[in-house]
Protein backbone atom coordinates (compact mmCIF):
# COMPACT_ATOMS: atom_id res chain seq x y z
CA UNK A 1 0.00 0.00 0.00
CA UNK A 2 2.72 2.76 0.81
CA UNK A 3 6.06 2.46 -0.42
CA UNK A 4 9.64 3.89 0.54
CA UNK A 5 9.06 6.42 -2.17
CA UNK A 6 6.22 7.77 -0.62
CA UNK A 7 8.24 8.98 2.20
CA UNK A 8 9.69 11.39 -0.32
CA UNK A 9 7.02 12.44 -3.17
CA UNK A 10 5.12 15.16 -1.07
CA UNK A 11 8.56 17.31 -0.18
CA UNK A 12 10.25 17.35 -3.60
CA UNK A 13 8.76 20.34 -4.62
CA UNK A 14 11.42 23.10 -4.82
CA UNK A 15 13.83 20.23 -3.58
CA UNK A 16 15.79 18.99 -6.63
CA UNK A 17 18.50 16.97 -4.81
CA UNK A 18 15.42 14.92 -2.75
CA UNK A 19 16.08 12.19 -5.43
CA UNK A 20 19.38 11.67 -4.66
CA UNK A 21 18.63 12.00 -0.66
CA UNK A 22 15.89 9.34 -1.16
CA UNK A 23 18.89 6.88 -2.96
CA UNK A 24 21.14 7.50 -0.41
CA UNK A 25 18.34 6.94 2.68
CA UNK A 26 17.52 3.66 0.93
CA UNK A 27 21.27 2.20 0.78
CA UNK A 28 21.43 3.27 4.14
CA UNK A 29 18.01 1.63 5.15
CA UNK A 30 19.38 -1.85 3.38
CA UNK A 31 22.83 -1.17 4.95
CA UNK A 32 21.39 -0.81 8.38
CA UNK A 33 19.28 -4.10 8.30
CA UNK A 34 20.18 -6.53 11.02
CA UNK A 35 22.82 -3.99 12.80
CA UNK A 36 22.32 -2.83 16.17
CA UNK A 37 21.56 0.75 17.36
CA UNK A 38 25.10 1.94 17.76
CA UNK A 39 26.34 0.08 14.66
CA UNK A 40 23.31 1.86 12.94
CA UNK A 41 24.68 5.72 13.95
CA UNK A 42 28.32 4.46 12.62
CA UNK A 43 26.34 3.40 9.31
CA UNK A 44 24.91 7.26 9.27
CA UNK A 45 28.58 8.11 9.13
CA UNK A 46 29.99 6.08 6.56
CA UNK A 47 27.55 6.48 3.84
CA UNK A 48 27.37 10.11 4.36
CA UNK A 49 24.16 11.12 5.52
CA UNK A 50 25.43 13.82 7.73
CA UNK A 51 25.66 15.73 4.12
CA UNK A 52 21.84 16.33 3.95
CA UNK A 53 20.80 19.65 5.61
CA UNK A 54 24.12 21.69 4.53
CA UNK A 55 24.83 24.37 1.45
CA UNK A 56 27.63 22.54 -1.04
CA UNK A 57 30.29 24.90 0.16
CA UNK A 58 30.57 22.78 2.87
CA UNK A 59 30.26 19.37 1.30
CA UNK A 60 26.58 19.55 1.93
CA UNK A 61 23.46 18.13 -0.31
CA UNK A 62 21.59 21.80 -0.18
CA UNK A 63 18.57 19.98 1.19
CA UNK A 64 15.74 22.08 2.67
CA UNK A 65 13.99 22.03 6.04
CA UNK A 66 10.93 20.07 3.86
CA UNK A 67 14.14 17.65 2.41
CA UNK A 68 14.89 16.88 6.32
CA UNK A 69 11.22 16.20 7.02
CA UNK A 70 11.41 13.66 4.27
CA UNK A 71 14.16 12.19 5.44
CA UNK A 72 12.89 11.80 9.31
CA UNK A 73 9.75 9.96 7.81
CA UNK A 74 11.63 7.41 5.44
CA UNK A 75 14.06 6.53 8.39
CA UNK A 76 10.74 6.14 10.68
CA UNK A 77 8.91 4.28 8.54
CA UNK A 78 11.63 2.35 8.08
CA UNK A 79 11.84 1.04 11.45
CA UNK A 80 15.52 2.80 12.43
CA UNK A 81 15.03 3.57 16.36
CA UNK A 82 14.02 7.01 17.10
CA UNK A 83 17.54 6.90 19.39
CA UNK A 84 19.17 6.51 16.08
CA UNK A 85 16.96 9.27 14.32
CA UNK A 86 17.77 11.85 17.02
CA UNK A 87 21.80 11.19 17.34
CA UNK A 88 22.05 12.46 13.54
CA UNK A 89 19.11 14.67 13.61
CA UNK A 90 20.02 16.91 16.56
CA UNK A 91 23.64 17.24 14.89
CA UNK A 92 22.50 18.60 12.00
CA UNK A 93 19.51 20.74 13.21
CA UNK A 94 21.82 22.40 15.87
CA UNK A 95 24.65 22.86 13.04
CA UNK A 96 22.32 24.52 10.42
CA UNK A 97 19.84 26.67 13.08
CA UNK A 98 22.57 28.14 15.27
CA UNK A 99 26.05 28.39 13.00
CA UNK A 100 24.99 27.85 9.55
CA UNK A 101 22.18 30.57 9.94
CA UNK A 102 24.06 32.89 12.72
CA UNK A 103 27.54 32.05 13.50
CA UNK A 104 30.49 34.05 11.29
CA UNK A 105 31.69 32.27 8.24
CA UNK A 106 35.31 32.16 9.98
CA UNK A 107 33.22 29.65 12.52
CA UNK A 108 31.30 28.28 9.69
CA UNK A 109 34.40 27.31 7.77
CA UNK A 110 36.12 25.78 11.02
CA UNK A 111 32.90 23.63 12.14
CA UNK A 112 30.47 22.69 9.26
CA UNK A 113 32.67 20.61 6.96
CA UNK A 114 33.69 18.71 10.23
CA UNK A 115 29.78 18.19 10.47
CA UNK A 116 29.31 17.32 6.95
CA UNK A 117 32.38 14.47 7.20
CA UNK A 118 30.72 13.11 10.58
CA UNK A 119 33.82 13.91 12.51
CA UNK A 120 32.30 16.47 14.65
CA UNK A 121 28.70 16.54 16.30
CA UNK A 122 27.65 20.01 18.17
CA UNK A 123 25.18 19.93 20.75
CA UNK A 124 22.86 22.98 22.44
CA UNK A 125 22.94 23.95 25.99
CA UNK A 126 20.44 25.66 27.27
CA UNK A 127 18.08 24.00 29.49
CA UNK A 128 19.18 24.55 33.44
CA UNK A 129 18.78 22.43 36.48
CA UNK A 130 16.52 24.82 37.98
CA UNK A 131 14.02 26.37 35.60
CA UNK A 132 14.42 24.69 31.95
CA UNK A 133 14.78 26.86 29.18
CA UNK A 134 13.02 29.44 30.78
CA UNK A 135 15.38 32.74 30.16
CA UNK A 136 13.88 33.91 33.63
CA UNK A 137 16.02 31.16 35.36
CA UNK A 138 18.83 31.29 33.33
CA UNK A 139 21.70 31.94 35.38
CA UNK A 140 24.85 30.63 33.09
CA UNK A 141 26.95 33.91 32.53
CA UNK A 142 29.45 35.05 30.51
CA UNK A 143 31.73 38.14 30.68
CA UNK A 144 33.77 39.72 27.85
CA UNK A 145 37.19 40.28 29.23
CA UNK A 146 38.97 41.74 26.10
CA UNK A 147 39.20 40.02 23.05
CA UNK A 148 38.25 36.63 25.25
CA UNK A 149 34.78 36.11 26.99
CA UNK A 150 34.62 34.38 30.47
CA UNK A 151 31.59 31.69 30.76
CA UNK A 152 30.57 30.00 34.09
CA UNK A 153 27.12 28.13 35.29
CA UNK A 154 25.67 24.66 34.86
CA UNK A 155 23.50 23.53 31.75
CA UNK A 156 21.45 20.03 31.56
CA UNK A 157 19.40 17.68 29.74
CA UNK A 158 22.23 18.16 26.28
CA UNK A 159 21.10 15.86 23.90
CA UNK A 160 23.94 14.18 22.41
CA UNK A 161 26.23 15.52 25.24
CA UNK A 162 27.86 13.00 25.52
CA UNK A 163 29.70 12.33 21.96
CA UNK A 164 29.31 16.44 21.93
CA UNK A 165 32.80 18.30 20.49
CA UNK A 166 31.28 21.58 21.36
CA UNK A 167 28.12 23.09 22.76
CA UNK A 168 26.40 25.85 21.96
CA UNK A 169 25.88 27.84 25.21
CA UNK A 170 23.38 30.25 26.14
CA UNK A 171 24.58 32.72 28.51
CA UNK A 172 23.72 35.83 29.94
CA UNK A 173 25.81 38.70 28.91
CA UNK A 174 24.21 41.74 30.53
CA UNK A 175 21.24 43.36 31.24
CA UNK A 176 19.56 46.31 29.79
CA UNK A 177 17.90 49.84 31.21
CA UNK A 178 14.68 47.68 33.00
CA UNK A 179 17.02 44.85 34.38
CA UNK A 180 15.90 42.49 31.81
CA UNK A 181 18.54 39.68 31.16
CA UNK A 182 20.40 39.74 27.65
CA UNK A 183 21.90 36.51 26.02
CA UNK A 184 24.34 36.05 23.64
CA UNK A 185 25.12 32.43 22.39
CA UNK A 186 29.30 31.36 22.70
CA UNK A 187 30.79 27.77 20.59
CA UNK A 188 32.65 26.36 23.55
CA UNK A 189 34.55 23.38 22.62
CA UNK A 190 34.91 20.10 24.71
CA UNK A 191 38.14 20.09 25.34
CA UNK A 192 38.13 23.74 26.97
CA UNK A 193 39.45 23.99 30.46
CA UNK A 194 36.76 24.06 33.42
CA UNK A 195 34.24 22.80 31.00
CA UNK A 196 33.62 18.70 32.62
CA UNK A 197 30.70 16.45 31.21
CA UNK A 198 28.44 14.08 33.56
CA UNK A 199 26.15 11.86 31.62
CA UNK A 200 22.34 12.08 33.01
CA UNK A 201 20.38 8.91 33.47
CA UNK A 202 19.04 7.54 30.12
CA UNK A 203 15.61 7.54 28.18
CA UNK A 204 14.42 4.52 27.39
CA UNK A 205 12.66 5.06 24.18
CA UNK A 206 15.75 7.81 23.30
CA UNK A 207 18.61 4.86 23.39
CA UNK A 208 21.29 5.25 22.30
CA UNK A 209 20.89 8.78 22.00
CA UNK A 210 22.93 10.12 25.04
CA UNK A 211 21.93 13.51 27.24
CA UNK A 212 24.47 15.27 29.81
CA UNK A 213 24.90 17.75 31.79
CA UNK A 214 27.85 20.27 31.72
CA UNK A 215 29.48 22.38 34.18
CA UNK A 216 31.15 25.36 32.89
CA UNK A 217 33.72 26.66 35.84
CA UNK A 218 35.66 30.05 34.09
CA UNK A 219 35.52 28.81 30.35
CA UNK A 220 37.62 31.08 28.31
CA UNK A 221 36.77 31.35 24.24
CA UNK A 222 37.43 34.19 21.71
CA UNK A 223 35.15 36.37 21.66
CA UNK A 224 34.87 35.56 17.92
CA UNK A 225 33.24 31.97 19.18
CA UNK A 226 29.76 34.30 19.61
CA UNK A 227 27.26 32.66 17.61
CA UNK A 228 25.06 35.48 16.11
CA UNK A 229 24.55 38.97 17.18
CA UNK A 230 25.32 40.02 21.11
CA UNK A 231 22.78 40.45 23.50
CA UNK A 232 19.73 39.24 21.20
CA UNK A 233 20.30 35.13 21.18
CA UNK A 234 17.46 34.03 23.10
CA UNK A 235 14.71 35.18 21.16
CA UNK A 236 16.42 35.40 17.85
CA UNK A 237 18.04 32.18 18.18
CA UNK A 238 16.38 29.86 21.24
CA UNK A 239 12.92 30.63 20.81
CA UNK A 240 12.95 29.69 16.93
CA UNK A 241 14.91 26.79 17.18
CA UNK A 242 12.11 24.14 19.35
CA UNK A 243 9.92 25.44 16.03
CA UNK A 244 12.28 24.49 13.53
CA UNK A 245 12.90 21.10 15.62
CA UNK A 246 8.54 20.59 15.77
CA UNK A 247 8.33 20.85 11.69
CA UNK A 248 10.99 18.68 11.35
CA UNK A 249 9.69 15.89 13.81
CA UNK A 250 6.63 16.31 11.41
CA UNK A 251 8.31 13.28 9.62
CA UNK A 252 8.59 11.46 12.79
CA UNK A 253 4.89 10.81 12.83
CA UNK A 254 4.16 10.48 9.18
CA UNK A 255 6.79 7.57 9.69
CA UNK A 256 4.62 6.07 12.05
CA UNK A 257 1.20 7.07 10.31
CA UNK A 258 2.16 4.65 7.72
CA UNK A 259 4.02 2.00 10.05
CA UNK A 260 0.50 2.06 11.63
CA UNK A 261 -1.43 2.15 8.24
CA UNK A 262 0.48 -0.66 6.84
CA UNK A 263 0.34 -2.65 9.85
CA UNK A 264 -3.71 -2.23 9.96
CA UNK A 265 -4.21 -3.09 6.62
CA UNK A 266 -2.34 -6.10 6.40
CA UNK A 267 -4.46 -7.43 9.09
CA UNK A 268 -7.30 -7.41 7.29
CA UNK A 269 -8.66 -10.25 5.68
CA UNK A 270 -10.92 -8.92 3.39
CA UNK A 271 -10.19 -5.49 2.76
CA UNK A 272 -13.31 -4.44 1.00
CA UNK A 273 -14.38 -4.55 4.46
CA UNK A 274 -13.02 -1.24 5.08
CA UNK A 275 -13.02 0.79 2.72
CA UNK A 276 -14.25 3.51 4.52
CA UNK A 277 -11.83 3.69 7.32
CA UNK A 278 -8.93 3.58 4.61
CA UNK A 279 -10.27 6.18 2.59
CA UNK A 280 -10.54 8.35 5.90
CA UNK A 281 -6.55 7.17 6.84
CA UNK A 282 -5.53 7.86 3.04
CA UNK A 283 -7.29 11.31 3.37
CA UNK A 284 -5.57 12.14 6.84
CA UNK A 285 -2.12 11.37 5.81
CA UNK A 286 -2.99 13.13 2.57
CA UNK A 287 -3.82 16.24 4.82
CA UNK A 288 -0.52 15.98 6.95
CA UNK A 289 1.69 15.38 3.86
CA UNK A 290 0.46 18.62 2.60
CA UNK A 291 0.83 20.92 6.16
CA UNK A 292 4.40 19.41 6.76
CA UNK A 293 6.25 20.07 3.15
CA UNK A 294 4.57 24.06 3.44
CA UNK A 295 5.56 24.15 7.11
CA UNK A 296 9.42 23.32 6.22
CA UNK A 297 9.02 25.98 3.39
CA UNK A 298 7.39 28.32 5.70
CA UNK A 299 10.75 27.54 7.78
CA UNK A 300 12.81 28.54 5.31
CA UNK A 301 11.28 31.59 4.79
CA UNK A 302 10.27 32.90 8.18
CA UNK A 303 10.32 31.06 11.76
CA UNK A 304 7.92 32.54 13.02
CA UNK A 305 5.39 33.27 11.06
CA UNK A 306 1.68 33.30 11.70
CA UNK A 307 0.93 31.03 9.11
CA UNK A 308 3.60 28.43 10.59
CA UNK A 309 1.61 28.41 13.59
CA UNK A 310 -1.31 27.53 12.29
CA UNK A 311 0.29 24.69 10.00
CA UNK A 312 1.56 22.98 13.49
CA UNK A 313 -1.94 23.50 15.54
CA UNK A 314 -3.58 21.68 12.57
CA UNK A 315 -1.12 19.29 12.21
CA UNK A 316 -0.86 18.35 15.95
CA UNK A 317 -4.81 18.70 16.33
CA UNK A 318 -5.06 16.42 13.36
CA UNK A 319 -2.90 13.78 14.66
CA UNK A 320 -4.32 13.77 17.79
CA UNK A 321 -7.85 12.93 16.34
CA UNK A 322 -6.01 10.11 14.68
CA UNK A 323 -4.95 8.30 17.74
CA UNK A 324 -7.60 9.99 20.35
CA UNK A 325 -8.26 6.69 22.78
CA UNK A 326 -12.07 7.65 22.77
CA UNK A 327 -12.59 8.72 19.37
CA UNK A 328 -9.77 8.13 17.14
CA UNK A 329 -10.26 6.95 13.50
CA UNK A 330 -7.71 4.19 14.63
CA UNK A 331 -9.50 2.90 17.63
CA UNK A 332 -12.61 2.96 14.92
CA UNK A 333 -10.94 0.90 12.71
CA UNK A 334 -9.90 -1.63 15.14
CA UNK A 335 -13.01 -1.83 16.87
CA UNK A 336 -14.29 -3.03 13.46
CA UNK A 337 -11.48 -4.56 12.52
CA UNK A 338 -12.37 -7.47 15.84
CA UNK A 339 -16.27 -6.87 14.48
CA UNK A 340 -15.46 -8.62 11.74
CA UNK A 341 -13.39 -11.28 13.22
CA UNK A 342 -9.41 -10.07 12.73
CA UNK A 343 -7.55 -8.78 14.97
CA UNK A 344 -4.87 -6.35 15.64
CA UNK A 345 -3.40 -4.59 19.21
CA UNK A 346 -3.30 -1.26 19.15
CA UNK A 347 -2.30 0.13 22.83
CA UNK A 348 0.84 -2.25 22.37
CA UNK A 349 1.80 -0.89 19.10
CA UNK A 350 4.93 0.36 19.36
CA UNK A 351 4.27 3.47 16.47
CA UNK A 352 1.06 3.88 18.20
CA UNK A 353 2.18 4.45 21.58
CA UNK A 354 5.19 7.14 20.04
CA UNK A 355 2.14 8.90 17.91
CA UNK A 356 -0.03 9.07 21.65
CA UNK A 357 3.44 10.39 23.50
CA UNK A 358 3.87 13.17 20.74
CA UNK A 359 0.27 14.03 20.40
CA UNK A 360 0.26 14.58 24.56
CA UNK A 361 2.94 16.82 24.27
CA UNK A 362 1.89 18.48 21.05
CA UNK A 363 -1.28 19.13 23.32
CA UNK A 364 0.22 20.95 25.68
CA UNK A 365 1.94 23.06 23.44
CA UNK A 366 -0.73 23.92 21.34
CA UNK A 367 -2.17 25.38 24.35
CA UNK A 368 -0.13 29.00 23.42
CA UNK A 369 -0.76 28.15 19.89
CA UNK A 370 -4.40 28.06 19.66
CA UNK A 371 -4.65 31.61 21.69
CA UNK A 372 -1.99 33.20 19.43
CA UNK A 373 -4.53 31.79 16.46
CA UNK A 374 -7.50 33.17 17.99
CA UNK A 375 -6.12 36.49 18.90
CA UNK A 376 -4.58 36.68 14.99
CA UNK A 377 -8.12 35.97 13.62
CA UNK A 378 -10.32 38.10 16.13
CA UNK A 379 -7.66 40.89 15.30
CA UNK A 380 -8.97 40.14 11.52
CA UNK A 381 -12.54 40.57 11.66
CA UNK A 382 -14.21 43.79 12.74
CA UNK A 383 -17.00 43.78 15.85
CA UNK A 384 -20.36 43.15 14.16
Amino acid sequence: MLTFTDNFTPFKKNNPSLEEIEAKIKDFVSAAAGLNPDQQIEQLKKMGIHQIGFPAEYGGTQTNTAGLVAVCSALTSSLIPRGVVTTWLMNIMVSRCYLLNHASKELCKEWLPQVVDAKTVIAIAVSEPEGGANPKTIKTEAKQQGDKVIINGLKTFITNGMIADAFVVMSISGVDDSGKKLFSTFLVPRDTPGLSVVPMKEFDHMKPATHATITLENCEVPVTNRVGEADIAYDKYARPFPIFESVVQMGTQLGNLRILITECVQAMSDRTLYIDQIGALASALSTLELIAAESGDMVDDSAMSSGLNRHLLAFNQQVENLVDSDRGLFLALVTALKDNGDSFELESNPAYQSLVGLAKFGRRVNLARTKRAATELLSDIPQG
